[in-house]
């Protein structure tokens, strides 16, 4: 019965696991061993899940150097933090210590957002675009009054002259 209620406990933690949309890795903290990952995680990485396992994490998610993890080396939280794959996607990513026995693991989970992030860069690229012609048009409309009232100010002074000779004819 025991075995029964355990083995329908890991298929619906593995259910969980490989249902949710989002890349989750286990990664044993003390050597930064990829423990186990959904397949959401292998695709969005870019990599066969198989393949992943038990390799150095660095390889795959965090560009950090050997001994510069910024959670296990520097002591630093992630959480909803835009980070950067080996692969060069965005995501959206949060780490969450746990112990399990005596081992400490790391509970990554992402989605990506390269998608999002690129079309914030095309944004902020279109602003600065629409900044700059607004810039160039102000200039344009500052030089253009300025070599139009020249001319006007004379014309309404000339103006102004035959008006008055009119009334001394």
């Amino acid at each position: 019965e025991m075995e029964r209620r355990l083995k329908d406990q890991q298929d619906y933690t593995n259910a969980v696991l490989q249902g949710v949309q989002a890349g989750v890795v286990v990664i044993a903290a003390d050597t930064h061993t990829i423990a186990d990952m959904n397949e959401t995680a292998a695709r969005i990485i870019g990599v066969n899940r198989e393949e992943a396992l038990g390799t150095v994490c660095h390889k795959y998610i965090c560009p950090a150097e050997v001994g510069k993890c910024p959670v296990t080396d520097f002591g630093q939280e992630v959480d909803h933090a835009v980070r950067r794959l080996a692969n060069g996607k965005s995501i959206l990513k949060s780490v969450v210590p746990f112990k399990r026995g005596q081992e400490t693991y790391l509970l990554e989970s992402f989605v990506d957002i390269t998608d999002r992030v690129s079309a914030e860069e095309q944004l902020k690229d279109a602003m600065e675009s629409v900044d700059a012609a607004s810039k160039a048009k102000s200039e344009f409309l500052s030089r253009m009054s300025h070599e139009l009232r020249t001319p006007l100010n004379t014309i309404v002074e000339f103006s102004d002259v035959l008006l008055s000779d009119d009334d001394l004819t």
